[in-house]
């Protein structure tokens, strides 16, 4: 049974990302807006940016396997890439 070649699916996967980077664009818009909190942490973040942090990609992974959620962060990136895998 056939519903159609690689490029008619390739095109359509593509049509739907770019229409959900759209979408996930307005809702961040809106989440950034209606919470002032976001722009504050933003402008004392800015202050420092001149400076180059020697540990700063070490420092991002510790930050992130210090939240409690960071296991079902990893399991979901790994479904997203063994789905990635069922083609060939």
């Amino acid at each position: 049974m056939s519903y159609g070649n690689i490029s008619e699916a390739a095109l359509c996967v593509g049509l739907f990302n770019c229409l959900a980077i759209v979408v996930e664009f307005i809702c961040t818009k809106k989440v950034y807006d209606s919470v002032g909190a976001l722009a504050e942490a933003r402008e004392v973040r800015e202050a420092g940016a001149g400076k180059a942090k020697a540990g700063s990609f070490l420092h991002s992974l510790q930050a992130f396997f210090s939240q409690n959620v960071w296991g079902a962060g990893v399991a979901l990136s790994l479904l997203y890439l063994n789905v990635l895998s069922f083609g060939r």
